[in-house]
């Protein structure tokens, strides 16, 4: 895991990595709330490490 990610952000990067790619699957694998999993999201993608793709769904950049 890249350092200075937050608890949730880490556990949002394990689901995505490990193959959760819509938001309500990422929910359902980190047992956090919806709101914690679009934040952790957001931060995600600012900080280059997922991307979303079309249809809502999210997967890791390997490039960061």
């Amino acid at each position: 895991m890249p350092a200075g990610l937050s608890p949730a952000e880490e556990a949002v990067l394990r689901a995505v990595t490990a193959g959760a790619e819509r938001t309500d699957e990422i929910v359902e694998r980190t047992d956090l709330c919806a709101a914690d999993v679009l934040c952790a999201l957001t931060m995600l993608e600012i900080y280059g490490h997922i991307r979303p793709e079309a249809g809502g769904r999210f997967i890791r950049n390997l490039k960061a």
